[in-house]
């Protein structure tokens, strides 16, 4: 009687180890809390398809997993003036259960950090991110649940890009591969169900080796250990999962455009994959299946939201000057084909700021610097922000001729998309450089000609400290003289449009090179 006893009791616990669970995410939020110019997205309208999503699988009797795949932060000033208040107090209403902490996350103070983690009352994890005094993890590494009986585990991997230029300088993000071969092993044992949830992002290709190691090479270094991986941080819309050694990879775009949605099984010891799928939210150029749907704004959070737009909308409405026409900056916005191959008539104007904030020769910006365009006609603060939200400072270095020729065809070689210049004409050839000249008052120089250094400088080359200290591009900051100038490059733009007051198309029509990209 007594076996007969624990063999019920042992089926008993095989029944109860069953669970339907719906699987909601987004990622790369970026302050947007409130819906676009055109009604799209907005946590109003998210919060309206998440009660909908969620009262559907009550009525199937399935629990509800919502996950972020983190980057709350920078992106428009209605919340980066606030410190993204907003946006994780809405997150708490919209219930979001784990979030993993993007890199966006570290551009802010330390306390600002603390603030927003006690605004959003629910676990945000980080597995690779060590305090660098004590070598302790700094923040919780994962989060389990038990559901029904069955364990699941949420992991967190944030890129380890974010040593690069977090602001939080006691913060060290060490390399996922290596913190995934110590941890996972042993949450896979533990795990029923065994989640990623990472700010690394998806790279298909990343044999040029620019980015850090993402979701793919995750899945690949793990072999298959993890269920599956939600993702974020490369803000690519997969509208179905990818599967990588039999890990499925999802990631649903950006700022709440898209909500991803995946159901899945645990029953007797087995999970199994239901339909994933990807659901705009009043996204109105979008075709696909459920592009049809208008999904209502939600009264409540509404009226949570709306107190905060109205705090700082007279401080951004504020005009700064004009444009004649309309200036490109936002990557592939003058030619969709080109995606961010082209250099564009922003990035030159923001090149112009820089030099002229910084007193250098020759200045640059990269394609990912420069966020949005500026449209024909009255450029306010709100759009200055909007384009540079990232609030880098500038840094200024003197270099000679030679240095500077040997700097830009480096940087062509590393770097696969195009940098904006103001200061300098070049001809180029396989990306090699023919022929530099420098610009003063509109007259050009020639500084270098087939190989031959004409005119020595040394000139004032200035840029984003993020470039010049060498992490996405060759470093600069090893030249004696090196200097960041303190001034942000947001308030760069503004003081330069404030002084010219029309911004205007033709002082930035000619490119700076003839170099075309493949």
């Amino acid at each position: 009687m007594k076996n007969l006893f624990f063999i019920f009791l042992f089926i008993c616990n095989l029944v109860q180890a069953k669970l339907d669970i719906t699987l909601l995410h987004t990622n790369d939020h970026h302050g947007r809390y409130w819906k676009n110019r055109k009604g799209e997205y907005g946590m109003a309208a998210r919060k309206t398809l998440f009660d909908q999503l969620r009262k559907k699988a009550k009525e199937k009797g399935k629990e509800v997993l919502v996950l972020s795949g983190g980057d709350i932060n920078t992106g428009v000033p209605e919340s980066d003036l606030l410190n993204a208040e907003p946006d994780f107090k809405g997150m708490k209403l919209l219930g979001y259960d784990v979030m993993v902490f993007g890199n966006h996350e570290f551009d802010n103070s330390r306390e600002i950090l603390e603030k927003q983690m006690k605004w959003a009352g629910f676990p945000i994890i980080g597995a690779n991110i060590y305090e660098r005094k004590t070598g302790k993890r700094a923040f919780l590494p994962y989060v389990k649940k038990e559901i029904n009986g069955v364990k699941v585990i949420i992991v967190g991997f944030t890129t380890e890009d974010t040593n690069l230029f977090s602001k939080i300088k006691s913060l060290r993000f060490r390399p996922i591969l290596e913190e995934a071969k110590d941890i996972i092993p042993k949450l896979r044992k533990e795990a029923d169900i065994l989640i990623g949830l990472t700010h690394i992002g998806y790279f298909l290709d990343n044999s040029a080796g620019i980015f850090p190691p993402g979701d793919v090479a995750l899945a690949k270094a793990t072999n298959g250990a993890f269920d599956v991986i939600v993702g974020g941080h490369s803000q690519v819309p997969l509208g179905n999962p990818v599967i990588v050694k039999g890990t499925r990879i999802l990631q649903a775009y950006e700022h709440g455009k898209f909500v991803g949605k995946l159901d899945l099984s645990f029953i007797d010891g087995k999970l199994k994959f239901g339909k994933y799928r990807f659901i705009p939210v009043n996204m109105k150029k979008y075709a696909g299946p459920e592009s049809n749907k208008k999904i209502p704004e939600d009264p409540q959070m509404l009226n949570f939201l709306k107190p905060y737009k109205d705090k700082i909308g007279k401080k951004l409405g504020v005009v700064l000057g004009k444009a004649d026409t309309t200036f490109y900056g936002r990557p592939g916005s003058v030619n969709k084909k080109t995606n961010r191959r082209e250099e564009t008539n922003l990035g030159r104007a923001v090149a112009n700021a820089f030099c002229e904030t910084t007193r250098s020769d020759i200045c640059f910006i990269h394609n990912g610097g420069v966020r949005e365009n500026i449209e024909k006609g009255p450029i306010t603060y709100k759009r200055i922000l909007e384009i540079m939200p990232f609030g880098n400072n500038l840094c200024r270095v003197p270099v000679g001729t030679r240095d500077i020729v040997k700097y830009i065809e480096k940087a062509f070689a590393v770097y696969p998309k195009p940098l904006h210049f103001y200061g300098l004409k070049m001809k180029l050839k396989n990306k090699i450089i023919k022929e530099l000249a420098i610009l003063k008052n509109k007259k050009e120089s020639v500084l270098y000609k087939d190989g031959k250094v004409i005119g020595k400088g040394p000139f004032y080359l200035s840029s984003i400290c993020y470039l010049t200290d060498g992490k996405r591009l060759p470093k600069l900051s090893r030249f004696k003289g090196h200097q960041d100038t303190g001034v942000n490059d947001a308030l760069s733009l503004k003081e330069f449009i404030e002084k010219r007051k029309v911004l205007k198309g033709e002082d930035y029509s000619v490119p700076s090179s003839n170099l075309s990209w493949p």
